[in-house]
């Protein structure tokens, strides 16, 4: 999938199965995941998986978001902490849809999509066009959540921020220019 992103960025992604990458960091997310599922096809939020269940280091890189109105909306229940620093906004108690730049708002949107649509594991494997730079990859990491066995009702994500800061700053001032990031929607 491509998707042009304002201000001379473009970002394309590709949609992976977890064993097409080495998941580095998020394979413990992953482990944990399938070890609080058990049998099913996903664990139960608090009941089954918690962010308290997984190691200290990877909880500021996870994001926790429920599925509201049948799929309607997006909520941020959890923004880890590294996400504001990288990003330099807070999603915590917000909608998707108040996320500071509309492409991005997109993006978003169709990759929670097809995870509630897939009902498994799901690797984003990111190619971003810098201006005036190599082509840099990484990915993110979502996974299925369901408190009632049949729908996916919240989906966990977990990101490296912790490895590209240089090319996290070269996306934010792109993405944000005239330094607006903040909580702008």
């Amino acid at each position: 999938m491509q998707m042009n992103v304002s201000l001379g960025m473009q970002i394309d992604y590709e949609i992976l199965e977890t064993h097409d990458i080495e998941l580095g960091a998020a394979s413990r997310v992953l482990s944990y995941w399938n070890a609080a599922r058990g049998g099913r096809f996903a664990p139960a939020w608090q009941r089954d998986f918690s962010l308290m269940g997984l190691p200290l280091d990877l909880i500021p890189c996870m994001t926790v978001i429920d599925r509201v109105d049948g799929g309607q909306t997006y909520f941020y229940r959890f923004w880890g902490t590294r996400h504001v620093s990288m990003k330099g906004f807070e999603m915590t108690g917000k909608t998707v849809e108040q996320t500071p730049n509309k492409a991005i708002q997109r993006i978003a949107t169709r990759q929670l999509e097809a995870v509630v649509q897939r009902r498994r594991p799901t690797v984003f494997l990111y190619k971003i066009d810098y201006p005036a730079r190599h082509r840099a990859a990484e990915f993110v990491l979502r996974l299925p959540l369901s408190d009632d066995g049949e729908t996916v009702n919240r989906i966990v994500t977990f990101q490296d921020l912790d490895n590209a800061e240089m090319e996290w700053e070269v996306v934010m001032r792109n993405v944000w220019p005239d330094g607006r990031r903040g909580d702008t929607a």
